[in-house]
C-alpha cells in the first residue's frame, strides 16, 4: 500500500515540493471539463460509445475512490487534461485513446471487485499502461507545459 505522492488514475506519481505551474493548470482543466457536456464529442473523437465516455468522465472527473488515504476524487493530472482536450479537439494520439481504455478498465475492476483505486489501476495498467506510453512518447516529464 502506497502512503506517499498522489494518484491520478493513469497514473501514480510523487509530488514535487509544490504542484508547480502544471498543477495550476491541470485543476483549472479539471474544472473547466467538469462543467462541460463533451462525451459525445469525445465519443466521436475516440470511437467509444458515449457510454463508455459518460463512465470514464465520471471515474475521472467526478466520483470519490478508496485510495490510500481514504475516500477522495482524483488529483487533477496535467497529463490527462491535456490528453482529453486533445481528444476533444478531434486530433487524439494513440496514447490518449489508451488513456480512455485504461481509465474505462480501471472504473470497471474497481467497481466489480470493489477494490481500492490502487488495485484497480494495477490490473487496468496491465492490459493498458498508459503510463509506460506517455513516458515513451514525451519523456519522463510528461506533456511539455503550455498545452492546457
Amino acid at each position: 500500500m502506497r502512503t506517499d505522492g498522489k494518484e491520478s488514475g493513469g497514473k501514480h506519481y510523487i509530488p514535487e515540493e509544490s504542484d508547480g505551474l502544471k498543477g495550476i493548470k491541470a485543476a483549472e482543466a479539471y474544472r473547466k471539463i467538469s462543467r462541460e457536456n463533451d462525451t459525445e464529442i469525445i465519443a466521436r473523437h475516440s470511437g467509444f460509445s458515449v457510454e463508455d465516455v459518460v463512465t470514464i468522465k465520471r471515474h475521472i472527473f467526478y466520483e470519490k475512490h478508496r485510495k490510500y488515504d481514504g475516500y477522495s476524487m482524483l488529483s487533477p493530472d496535467y497529463d490527462m487534461a491535456v490528453a482529453w482536450n486533445r481528444i476533444k479537439a478531434g486530433r487524439p494520439e494513440e496514447r490518449d485513446i489508451l488513456l480512455l481504455h485504461h481509465e474505462l478498465l480501471e472504473s470497471q475492476v474497481e467497481k466489480e471487485l470493489n477494490c481500492s483505486l490502487a488495485d484497480a489501476h494495477a490490473i487496468a495498467k496491465q492490459t493498458y499502461d498508459w503510463e509506460a506510453a506517455l513516458r515513451e512518447s514525451v519523456g519522463k516529464d510528461g506533456e511539455p507545459y503550455g498545452l492546457l
